[in-house]
């Protein structure tokens, strides 16, 4: 696993893919990463980069703030993933206390990347494959695009 984070930050961070920074808006052009909230589908991250670089991209920023990637199948597309949100962290501190390392975190999440025409589509999924309400949906969203800074 190591091995792979290295890897990961180290494409992710690559400055001849383009700007470091996934969320600079004026620096080095258009933005890279869009919200896109259809009326009538899920939401999805939309990344203006190529499948490669994005899945590095998503590969480091699902190891960080809330984030521990279970496991991860690139031919398929996808992240296996378990996510506390800031406010669960904070309750669960004393109960940190008392958990060893050896605890075995269980899957919350599926993120699902899709090559598309006009980038890669980054969808969350439960841990079965089956869509999410759309207020769960935005709200892990929202914290892996914060992470991709």
């Amino acid at each position: 696993k190591d091995m792979v984070e290295i890897l990961s930050n180290a494409l992710a961070g690559d400055a001849t893919s383009g700007t470091v920074s996934l969320l600079a808006k004026s620096i080095g052009g258009a933005e890279k990463v869009e919200f896109i909230t259809p009326s009538v589908a899920d939401p999805y991250l939309l990344m203006k980069l190529d499948i490669d670089r994005a899945w590095a991209s998503l590969a480091y920023s699902l190891n960080k703030e809330g984030f521990t990637t279970i496991d991860q199948n690139q031919s398929a597309g996808v992240f296996y993933i378990n996510y506390t949100a800031p406010e669960d962290e904070e309750k669960g501190w004393f109960r940190g206390l008392f958990s060893s390392d050896d605890d075995k975190l269980e899957i919350d999440y599926q993120i699902k990347t899709t090559d598309s025409a006009d980038g890669v589509e980054v969808r969350v999924l439960s841990k079965d494959g089956l869509g999410l309400d759309r207020q769960t949906a935005i709200r892990v969203l929202k914290s892996v695009r914060a992470n991709l800074s």
